[in-house]
């Protein structure tokens, strides 16, 4: 089966302690002999239900995946908590409640409706004992297929947008003016390359940040260029504060392409 928890995650309320305890009659709750322990393994069954994560195993739970990364990544944590709880705490809970039950059946002196219920149990438990260890995780793996085409779309809008950035800082390096970073059309491209840094985390991890301060918008802030009148005459601190923003950017830049 897939790793979407057995039963929606939720532990059947005919194989609880409280449905055990209702089956059993007066006498069977009165007389030592049919004490079998069976009501307080079923409650370590429901405490090791209860405490499961199923949220980690879901793939679905984690929503819209960013990238091939942040899949991988979840993937291994929902395996790793597999086989660190689910194989061996909840199923060995679940097991031993089985296996109690199992005996608790063939208590004499016990009820038969008790008996019969014990066994009832017995096979649930064990019914749910093996769709767990029938977990698989066909929903990553499915997720994993899915998106890979569009990342590498992705991936490669990302490498046609950085290549045309640069081509524009080369063309603003040759004429380095305020007016020039839109007219040459450096602050679309810087825009065009943050939204995907933006939505990627591979990538964004390697911007500046906050990662926003590259969104072409950034002579905008800067303490020489934010002074600029229109049409005034171009100066020295004003080439020398574009060239300082495409620096910037180059930087930003080489790093980005490292994970391309």
């Amino acid at each position: 089966m897939a790793i979407n928890p057995p039963l929606g995650g939720k532990l059947p309320g005919g194989l609880t302690r409280a449905a055990w305890l209702k089956k059993k009659s007066f006498i069977d709750k009165a007389k030592a002999a049919t004490q079998t322990g069976l009501g307080a393994e079923l409650k370590k069954v429901e405490d090791a239900w209860n405490k499961t994560d199923w949220k980690t195993m879901k793939a679905i739970a984690h929503g819209k995946w960013h990238s091939h990364k942040e899949l991988l990544a979840a993937r291994k944590a929902a395996k790793d908590y597999y086989a660190d709880y689910i194989v061996v705490k909840l199923y060995n809970a679940v097991m031993s409640g089985s296996r109690k039950a199992r005996t608790t059946s063939t208590t004499a002196g016990l009820s038969g409706a008790a008996k019969a219920y014990a066994i009832v149990i017995a096979d649930g438990l064990k019914g749910l004992a093996d769709q767990l260890l029938s977990i698989d995780f066909k929903d990553y793996d499915d997720d994993e297929k899915r998106m890979l085409p569009l990342w590498d779309l992705a991936r490669k809008a990302m490498v046609k947008n950085v290549a045309d950035l640069e081509t524009k800082l080369k063309a603003l390096e040759k004429a380095p003016t305020n007016a020039n970073w839109s007219a040459l059309g450096v602050k679309d491209a810087f825009r065009s390359v943050a939204n995907g840094v933006a939505t990627n985390p591979d990538f964004a991890s390697l911007w500046p940040t906050p990662w926003q301060k590259l969104d072409g918008l950034q002579n905008e802030s800067d303490p020489v260029l934010s002074k600029l009148k229109d049409g005034a005459k171009v100066t020295d601190a004003e080439k020398k504060a574009i060239l300082a923003l495409i620096k910037q950017g180059r930087s930003a830049i080489t790093k980005v392409k490292a994970k391309m």
